[in-house]
């Protein structure tokens, strides 16, 4: 499964309702919910459940994605080619380097990821040790950066705050790579088995549950 794949999954059982029912605010409220309850879940050793609301946050996610028509594969590709964006190596050195002083370094094209099992082998490598503290706190920190670039976009939809908001919204998307790595779950995989026969929960397509509390 693809990252366009995914996307194509999540608009053919939620474009509808997500499109008719939920605003940004919405959107970007369940989606941090679930991620909480997923660390919640993990420090409490509950893992099926953890990986269950894992999905949940990816999936209303994607939706902010499209809402904004951000093209998550291109952005990723662009700044997370076999490298971390912000030390640009391999496995990650940002806590033993001078970030002011990085070399960029080119990838081979050729390389990139195919499915998404494929750029999550792709993110271990970038960041292959983190324990689940490490893990809760930068979902934290990008969860509070995230809402804020999406307000300011609103706000000010200009194309420095566009640009800013996929940068800010790749890192994120990376993060749950992270998460699924952390808890050793192919993430392909489980989506695969979640959704075979449409929605997680009323099991229809397009789902019909409405959620709402």
């Amino acid at each position: 499964m693809t990252i366009n794949e995914l996307i194509k999954l999540n608009r053919k059982i939620y474009g509808v309702i997500d499109d008719r029912l939920y605003s940004v605010d919405d959107l970007l409220y369940y989606s941090q919910k679930y991620m909480l309850r997923f660390i919640d879940q993990t420090e409490n050793k509950k893992n099926k459940q953890a990986k269950i609301d894992l999905i949940a946050a990816l999936f209303w996610y994607i939706a902010l994605l499209c809402r904004f028509h951000i093209d998550i594969e291109k952005e990723l590709w662009k700044h997370y080619s076999f490298k971390c964006p912000r030390c640009l190596d391999i496995p990650c050195s940002c806590e033993n380097i001078d970030t002011s002083k990085r070399k960029k370094t080119g990838r081979p094209s050729s390389r990139r990821p195919k499915n998404l099992t494929d750029w999550q082998q792709m993110i271990k490598k970038i960041y292959p040790v983190e324990e689940m503290p490490d893990i809760s706190n930068k979902l934290i920190k990008c969860l509070d950066k995230l809402s804020f670039y999406f307000r300011n976009y609103i706000k000010k939809p200009n194309d420095k705050n566009f640009k800013e908001l996929k940068y800010r919204t790749t890192d994120y998307f990376v993060l749950f790579f992270e998460s699924f790595n952390l808890v050793n779950v192919d993430m392909e995989q489980q989506i695969i088995k979640m959704f075979k026969n449409g929605c997680y929960v009323c099991h229809k397509t397009p789902c019909i549950c409405n959620y709402s509390e």
